[in-house]
């Protein structure tokens, strides 16, 4: 895929690249050939404006997705993130 930049991690990857490159389509591709059913997130779906609850879905959304043995794909988490600098419990 052109312009994706793939950062590789011990248990999976990274891909980073422009909106509209393929991302969700190479993981859909990925578990297709994998055999494996495949597991979208939002960033919607996990961050939150209390402190600590964003970093507990992800953590939730971890496990579901070695519970369910699928691949599972973060949409835009980037752009959602906000500075968190001065928040408190």
């Amino acid at each position: 895929m052109r312009g994706l930049r793939q950062i590789c991690c011990e248990d999976g990857f990274v891909a980073k690249s422009p909106p509209g490159t393929g991302k969700s389509a190479y993981v859909r591709y990925l578990a297709e050939r994998l055999g494996m059913p495949v597991l979208f997130k939002r960033a919607s779906d996990l961050i939150s404006k209390w402190v600590g609850e964003s970093e507990q879905n992800i953590a939730l959304a971890f496990e579901e997705a070695i519970a369910a043995s699928c691949l599972w794909g973060l949409c835009t988490i980037v752009g959602s993130l906000s500075d968190r600098v001065g928040a408190s419990s």
